[in-house]
């Protein structure tokens, strides 16, 4: 279950042109850095990306390495490993957003942590968080459409701080009012079996 308590919003400035991803998850091909990588070669924006997550998959590191080692020079990349929960929920409020193109995810805990913490999310539509943008909370997309994630990624970058803005606390509010349900544990069993059908 997510974590019931969520602390106020906090605001981070924001250029247009300018964006900060995070991507906080096990460092498998399932979680799809890769994937973001690749999309990340042909973009103009000044992008910088945290990458926060544990290698558990046997080479697939030194495939990202070599993809970072192509990036153009405005597109910076930081790694970490795996932090505890709290530092985590910090580092997502150092971000713009949280980028997760996954093969396939039941609920996805990181992506609702981002709405906890007010940010906006761009995902693959293979999680059962669906119609992010028509909320203003985010984007979910087909894989195979790599222009959609591409356009994606531009419009997150030119954002204002006023847009921006309105997108985050439409995250924050999304995610309080999820709180505010009350049956998480029936929600999440709904989703689940959802996701198994």
């Amino acid at each position: 279950l997510p974590r019931m308590h969520q602390p106020p919003f906090q605001s981070l400035e924001k250029q247009a042109g300018s964006l900060r991803m995070v991507f906080l998850s096990r460092l498998t091909e399932k979680k799809g850095l890769h994937f973001l990588l690749e999309l990340l070669q042909t973009q103009t924006a000044d992008i910088h990306l945290d990458i926060i997550g544990p290698d558990t998959e046997q080479g697939y590191w030194q495939r990202c390495l070599a993809l970072i080692a192509q990036l153009p020079k405005n597109v910076t990349v930081n790694k970490q490993d795996g932090l505890p929960p709290q530092a985590a929920f910090e580092k997502l409020v150092t971000a713009h957003c949280f980028v997760m193109p996954t093969l396939g995810e039941n609920f996805g805990h990181a992506i609702f942590e981002s709405f906890l913490a007010g940010r906006p999310v761009l995902i693959s539509d293979q999680t059962p968080w669906q119609g992010l943008e028509n909320q203003l909370i985010g984007f979910d997309i087909q894989l195979e459409d790599h222009g959609g994630f591409r356009t994606a990624v531009d419009r997150l970058a030119a954002m204002d701080q006023v847009e921006w803005e309105l997108w985050a606390k439409s995250s924050w509010r999304f995610a309080e009012a999820y709180l505010d349900r009350g049956n998480l544990a029936g929600e999440s069993e709904r989703m689940l079996n959802a996701a198994l059908e």
